[in-house]
């Protein structure tokens, strides 16, 4: 009886549209309808106008006894089908995309947004989030390949064959959400009582800019290159339209200083890409069992970066890329 659940449905649906209203702005609809679809395992998004899966409507109970939510995967999808499904009113109707090579900002945007809701209202499960991620696109698949390296993103489905048919959909969700994600990492100010103030300053000017138009992906760098203030083409060529994806090997020493001062000495190796391969990754302090992020370190091709810095404190460790917000492997 999926009646039961509708009630939770709603509330999901309405908690969703308010946050995402926060980051993206205001939509022009006046009402958005939620409702169910006697399909299984599949929502869809239709302007004011939401479907979701039937199976979702199901108490957590009855859908493991039928066996639906046997794989961390799936019960991530019932979880958050309704903020996906949501997210698409603005990333797919109230802007497009031009050609299929820009689909993925439609997509990849609507699974980046179920990220930004398990942050705010369940903040305990944003590592297993993006670690799934991670897994899915990391690991080699059936054919021996690893989804990542059988080419770039902006292809989108035309990276489907007969022997590996879901490789594009990973790509475009997973890895498109991943490049949200590290755009928004990169952008992140932990000095500001919104830490997230600049990249939402950045996605609301992208959806006042295009509402009711398709986009490409260089109308986005365009964008991102705006509020960044910088060229971002070096990060669109590895992300979008490149298939490296980098290792690190992170290394640092806790030294006495005197005077209740440390001396954090670091080293950050990284490896596997290119020698113009470049990446921003955050560093975090550990300060009473909570991770505090501490600085961001630059890395470019291959060669190890050593930092030494002097705190005020002792932290009770250091790591890098704690909530995994970076598309990489970590030996630390």
């Amino acid at each position: 009886n999926t009646s039961r659940m509708v009630g939770a449905a709603a509330a999901v649906s309405f908690q969703a549209m308010k946050l995402l209203e926060h980051y993206f702005g205001s939509l022009p609809f006046k009402t958005i309808s939620v409702t169910q679809q006697p399909v299984r395992g599949y929502g869809q998004s239709w302007p004011t106008l939401i479907f979701l899966p039937y199976d979702s409507l199901l108490d957590s109970t009855t859908r493991h006894g039928l066996r639906l939510q046997d794989s961390p995967e799936a019960r991530e999808f019932y979880n958050l089908v309704a903020v996906h499904e949501m997210a698409h009113q603005w990333w797919g109707h109230l802007v497009g995309w031009k050609t299929y090579h820009d689909q993925w900002l439609s997509e990849g945007i609507a699974e980046f947004s179920s990220f930004l809701y398990l942050k705010h209202f369940e903040p305990n499960k944003r590592k297993s989030y993006w670690g799934l991620k991670r897994k899915w696109l990391l690991s080699k698949n059936p054919e021996g390949n690893r989804p990542v390296e059988v080419g770039p993103l902006w292809l989108n489905y035309q990276l489907n064959t007969y022997r590996e048919p879901g490789v594009s959909q990973q790509l475009i969700y997973f890895k498109g959400a991943y490049v949200m994600e590290m755009l928004r990492a990169m952008m992140e100010d932990p000095k500001l009582q919104n830490p997230d103030a600049r990249f939402i300053a950045m996605m609301r000017d992208f959806a006042t800019t295009y509402a009711g138009k398709n986009v490409s992906t260089e109308d986005f760098r365009r964008i991102v290159e705006k509020h960044l203030r910088e060229p971002m083409d070096w990060f669109f060529n590895q992300w979008v339209y490149g298939t490296e994806t980098p290792e690190y090997d992170f290394r640092y020493q806790l030294n006495d200083a005197g005077d209740g001062k440390t001396i954090l000495r670091m080293t950050l190796t990284q490896s596997g890409v290119s020698d113009t391969f470049r990446m921003r990754l955050p560093i975090y302090v550990h300060v009473g069992g909570q991770p505090r992020r501490f600085g961001v370190v630059t890395v470019v091709g291959n060669q190890p970066v050593a930092t030494e810095v002097q705190l005020t404190f002792r932290p009770e460790k250091v790591t890098l890329d704690e909530f995994q917000s970076v598309l990489c492997t970590i030996r630390q």
